[in-house]
């Protein structure tokens, strides 16, 4: 399993692409594949480390 994520501010280039072990799910667990994500505005400006 893949999964971007980011450890410190900044931009693009500070998301790493990671592999993960896959999940054991237990009963009545289910695992969702996603295939697209979404970021706000707001949340690309603090990710840049600058205040709203």
């Amino acid at each position: 399993m893949k999964a971007a994520v980011i450890h410190r501010f900044g931009g693009p280039k500070k998301i790493a692409l990671i592999d993960l072990p896959t999940l054991l799910l237990g009963a009545g667990q289910v695992l969702i594949k996603g295939l697209a994500a979404l970021v706000s505005q707001n949340a690309h400006k603090t990710r840049q480390g600058r205040d709203q």
